[in-house]
């Protein structure tokens, strides 16, 4: 109980979970027990990958092979109090590998423009009318006494009343107006600013996983998802498996996936999206993490829950397989400053804006193979209800047998869902004998397991 309070308290004061075995982490993030605030995400960040050695853009490995990882945080849009904390969670996560995503593809090619413009006026003192212009306005001023002019007058002065019902003030107005030309009368400098960058890329990208995922909750403000994301060529073969069933080599053998996967629920529940992993066998095998929290307590929302996670987790290993990437970025600056006579200091106008744009797009694809292999739930120590998971796998191996299996299990049930009975005269057997049927005995090097947190070296 003791040491369940200690981590409650310091996950509610900087809550900050890797997806890592625990302690992997020491120096990135509070230790249990520890209230700390120090680091924020793009800190821990930065520390893991200088921890593994890792930095953003192309990597290099010994044998001469590489890379690439980028990063992408997201912000946890709902309050901890929210009954949608833990959905927000999630959204945060794809909002993160969103970003780096996007980054990667900016950083492979983007189109880039800007302008500026910098302009300065300054402004002579208005001179006194002259006589001539003072007695013309004088007269324009001076009422029309003809018919046409009173009737115009009377027009104006209904208007007038009818304006002042609805709360028109007329003389405010008026006021108002030479007030701001007076002021603009006294101007005696300007100058104006502005700088237009823009950024746009588009591409189709597959193969990237989250390497490594971290969530921070602070004291204060919105919690953060920080990801690690890397792209490689071996992880590009592992897509185009995806799409069109090649086969991919097989690597050094681990230990079982199911033994990969990290028995602390705090770990769990900060582990997202895809990762690739090797079994038991040496084959690479996807490991998607999916999870979601239940509206209500029945036992419905809790089965729909672990229906909605084992959804997320088989999109994410169909995303994986290639989507179309798109981001804009914009950034606008914009200043004026204003001198005026008798003012001590200058008007100052910023107007600045800047907006960023990211979108993917996966169209439907048919996949064969993805299993869901284990569940499990947690309750989140922040908004202090339960999270349920899903894992699934996917590989080349699994979707081969599940693409046989499908072929047997429809060619033996067509005669039946049309009403069909075909018995061979030859073949009959006796009257009340087993009618024998051939069993498959499947594949039995395709049977896959689950996969741990943290991303494997060895397999990308």
């Amino acid at each position: 109980m003791k040491s369940l309070f200690l981590m409650s308290l310091a996950l509610a004061a900087g809550f900050a979970v890797a997806q890592a075995e625990p302690g992997a982490l020491a120096i990135d993030a509070p230790s249990e027990g520890e209230i700390s605030t120090e680091y924020n995400i793009d800190q821990i960040l930065t520390r893991y990958l200088e921890k593994t050695k890792k930095t953003r853009g192309k990597n290099y490995r010994s044998d001469g092979s590489f890379f690439y990882v980028q990063c992408g945080t997201g912000t946890i849009a709902a309050p901890t109090t929210h009954r949608s904390y833990n959905e927000s969670r999630v959204r945060a996560f794809e909002k993160a590998m969103l970003q780096a995503k996007s980054d990667l593809a900016k950083m492979l090619q983007v189109d880039l423009g800007s302008a500026a413009i910098y302009k300065s006026v300054e402004h002579a003192p208005s001179p006194e009318a002259s006589l001539e212009a003072q007695v013309a306005q004088a007269l324009a001023a001076l009422p029309d006494e003809s018919v046409c002019g009173k009737v115009v007058s009377l027009i104006h002065k209904k208007l007038d009343n009818a304006l002042a019902k609805e709360g028109y003030d007329a003389s405010q107005a008026k006021a108002d107006y030479a007030a701001a030309k007076a002021r603009m009368d006294s101007l005696v400098s300007s100058t104006n600013f502005q700088r237009d960058a823009a950024a746009a890329a588009s591409m189709m990208l597959s193969g990237v996983q989250a390497f490594y995922t971290v969530e921070v909750q602070n004291k204060t403000g919105n919690g953060e998802i920080g990801v690690v994301a890397i792209w490689s060529p071996a992880l590009a073969d592992m897509a185009a498996s995806l799409t069109d069933g090649r086969s991919v080599a097989n690597k050094a053998p681990k230990q079982p996936i199911i033994q990969q996967i990290p028995s602390d629920p705090k770990v769990l529940l900060s582990t997202f999206g895809v990762q690739q992993k090797i079994n038991e066998r040496g084959e690479l095998v996807l490991v998607s993490f999916g999870q979601a929290a239940a509206l209500t307590k029945s036992t419905d929302s809790k089965q729909n829950a672990y229906r909605k996670a084992a959804l997320l987790a088989q999109v994410q290993i169909r995303n994986f397989a290639g989507e179309a990437v798109r981001m804009e970025e914009n950034r606008q600056e914009a200043e004026t400053t204003e001198d005026f006579e008798n003012a001590e200091l200058p008007n100052y106008l910023d107007e600045s804006s800047y907006q960023t744009f990211q979108k993917t797009v996966a169209a439907k694809m048919t996949c064969n193979g993805i299993q869901e292999l284990t569940r499990w739930s947690a309750v989140h120590p922040i908004s202090g209800k339960p999270v349920y998971g899903v894992i699934c796998t996917w590989s080349p191996q699994s979707a081969d047998e599940a693409r046989r299996v499908k072929a047997l299990i429809e060619s033996t049930a067509r005669d039946g869902a049309l009403g069909r009975r075909t018995v061979p005269g030859t073949a009959a057997a006796p009257a009340g004998a087993p009618v024998q049927r051939p069993v498959s005995k499947g594949n039995p090097g395709s049977s896959l397991l689950n996969s741990g947190a943290e991303g494997d070296d060895d397999a990308f």
